[in-house]
């Protein structure tokens, strides 16, 4: 299901939403506190993802409407075939509706976080070339918001210590069972 909001507001309607002036507003722009585009009228406009992330990240009242979004984008990140399928097909029974990515590797990861812009991403801790510590480091530092479900063959405490303390929000140790999985989704998702 495709929200019918509007995806993008002016400034006028940024500094309603934030109880600003739209001046105040522009000057974040230009400060590069939030981010917006010029239409070829030289007006600008902000797209809804990134007041919603400004909002966040100055801890601002979110309204419904900039809440709402087109629906939950998932990455999942692994190297193993299986898992892959495994993720791709427990979703299948969520009632949640989606939009699903998959990538094999920590290059391949970083080239979807870019173009498919999820806003949760599964992330096995133990990749070919980059380890998930540093994915998960990267995106927190470029975007607070997105949501981080780490999962990885080594369940023990000092690793899921050490997987939140790096950012994730959640955490699962493989073998997982397909409810618990599905369950964990849904509840990282709730605000999605």
């Amino acid at each position: 299901m495709v929200s019918k909001m509007k995806k993008v507001y002016t400034t006028r309607q940024v500094g309603n939403f934030c109880g600003v002036d739209l001046t105040t507003v522009i000057n974040w722009v230009k400060q590069g506190k939030i981010n917006a585009y010029k239409t070829a009228g030289g007006h600008r406009r902000i797209p809804r993802q990134d007041l919603r992330n400004f909002m966040e990240e100055y801890s601002m009242p979110i309204p419904d409407e900039i809440r709402e979004t087109e629906g939950l984008k998932i990455l999942v990140v692994d190297d193993d075939p299986n898992i892959l399928t495994l993720i791709s097909n427990a979703m299948k029974r969520s009632p949640k509706d989606y939009k699903l990515a998959t990538a094999a590797d920590g290059f391949e990861a970083g080239s979807k976080l870019e173009r498919f812009k999820p806003n949760l991403v599964i992330l096995d801790i133990r990749l070919p070339g980059i380890d998930g510590y540093s994915i998960i480091k990267k995106i927190r530092k470029e975007d607070k918001g997105k949501k981080i479900l780490a999962i990885t063959a080594y369940g023990d405490n000092e690793t899921k210590d050490k997987i939140l303390a790096a950012g994730a929000d959640g955490y699962l140790a493989k073998p997982f069972s397909i409810d618990e999985f599905i369950g964990t989704v849904l509840d990282m998702s709730k605000n999605i």
